[in-house]
């Protein structure tokens, strides 16, 4: 599935497609618990995450080939600091979706507008309102609405079981708020 994802995104914007591409094999080689993946599961694994870097040296490629980024866009460095930037969201979207209460980071520094880089603090404050330190917005306060649904549970007997719990789970609108 994440591979269609990335190859459906990437036929639209070679650059996106890069960035997830990168984002997912971050996921599965930095952030997975390997020990609950039975061995061939593992092989399979291995054989994704090598399509996988194949499949970033194809997007660079067509990145360095691209005549409407220029050449600092399509630098290493630019490149490493979006996958990170991408990176922090994702992060940050997933201490709100769990109304996260423990104080924690968005996994890379991200670079100073004077230069440098910086860890980005995240400090709960109350249920999904958050301080962010360094602040990098030109306003005091951020807030986004998004609809959610509550699954009850953990584990399904199967795909279609939490298919079904998603679908009866009322929609509810959630926010979620920044502060400097």
């Amino acid at each position: 599935m994440r591979e269609r994802a990335v190859r459906i995104i990437a036929e639209q914007d070679p650059y996106a497609g890069l960035l997830i591409a990168m984002h997912t094999y971050s996921l599965l080689t930095e952030h997975a618990d390997w020990s609950t993946i039975a061995p061939d599961g593992l092989a399979l694994l291995d054989r994704f995450l090598a399509s996988q870097l194949e499949y970033q040296r194809e997007m660079r490629a067509r990145i360095a080939g691209d005549a409407t980024l220029s050449d600092i866009e399509k630098s290493e460095q630019a490149i490493l600091e979006h996958f990170r930037l991408l990176q922090a969201s994702d992060n940050l979207s997933l201490l709100t979706c769990v109304a996260y209460d423990s104080p924690a980071h968005l996994l890379h520094p991200l670079p100073l507008n004077g230069g440098g880089a910086a860890e980005v603090k995240v400090s709960p404050v109350a249920p999904r309102v958050f301080r962010l330190e360094p602040w990098a917005f030109a306003t005091d306060e951020l807030q986004f609405r998004f609809p959610a649904r509550h699954v009850e549970g953990k584990l399904f007997p199967e795909h279609s079981a939490l298919e079904k719990a998603f679908l009866a789970a009322p929609v509810e609108e959630l926010t979620v708020t920044l502060l400097k």
